[in-house]
């Protein structure tokens, strides 16, 4: 079964949201959809005249973030209007779209964080919003996000235990979770049961992760936007997220070598 990441959310444009959740797309909205399907001339040309009955901007910079947008700063400025856009709707809007609007503001929020992350000086900032969903129950399962912030909670500033906590409430079923557990037990106390239980649980589970953090020229440079459990796809996706946390863990690379031997 495959599974769609964080990542690949990311991937999908509010236009395809709104047609995914079978809400009512405008005449403006039904160009942006249109656009996605072309290239070129004629996909710039439905984008533009996709403003003709709209107020805002937010298709139309998602637009710009997926298929020109070139760095970090580029990209945060686009989410930041948006949030700043969508916050307003939901303050000023009632309840018109306001299921549509909430999960906007959720995706987008991530997105940023995400991006945040990967510059290491703004790193706090990220941490300030993972924080506020690891409290969240509902995200648990929202697009394996739990295993996400736990690999990189050891590389956090502040290791607040009623996150750490919550964090680790995910289920044993895949290896993306109980990578993520194993290494963070391990972490806390190298000499933990927990933490070997969990390993040798993972290396049933996806027995593939292993080689793509052993060596750090095999560790993927991009995230997929969909995983298979037990398979490939998934220990790409699972060293992507988690090599920094295993190599800047004291011994953690070595135990995860004894335990393969």
């Amino acid at each position: 079964m495959t599974n769609t990441t964080l990542h690949g959310s990311f991937e999908l444009h509010p236009a395809e949201v709104m047609d995914s959740l079978d809400l009512e797309l405008n005449e403006g909205q039904l160009m942006m959809l249109e656009a996605l399907n072309c290239t070129g001339k004629d996909a710039l040309e439905l984008v533009l005249r996709s403003l003709f009955d709209q107020r805002d901007f937010i298709n139309q910079r998602y637009y710009y973030l997926m298929f020109f947008a070139k760095s970090a700063k580029e990209k945060i400025r686009c989410l930041e209007y948006n949030l700043f856009e969508l916050f307003n709707r939901l303050k000023y809007e009632g309840k018109k779209d306001q299921r549509l609007n909430q999960l906007m503001v959720q995706v987008h929020t991530l997105h940023l964080a995400e991006l945040l992350w990967q510059d290491k000086t703004q790193r706090i900032q990220a941490e300030m919003y993972w924080k506020e969903f690891s409290l969240t129950p509902q995200f648990r399962d929202f697009y394996f996000l739990y295993p996400i912030i736990l690999y990189r909670f050891p590389l956090f500033c502040d290791h607040d235990p009623q996150s750490l906590a919550s964090l680790r409430a995910i289920s044993d079923d895949m290896a993306i979770n109980t990578y993520a557990k194993a290494l963070s037990y391990f972490w806390e106390a190298p000499v933990s049961p927990s933490a070997n239980k969990l390993l040798k649980k993972s290396l049933k589970l996806n027995p593939h992760v292993p080689s793509y953090l052993f060596d750090k020229k095999n560790t993927p440079k991009k995230p997929l936007g969909e995983i298979e459990a037990g398979e490939h796809s998934e220990a790409s996706y699972i060293a992507w997220l988690s090599a920094e946390t295993w190599w800047s863990v004291p011994g953690a690379i070595d135990w995860l070598t004894s335990n393969c031997k």
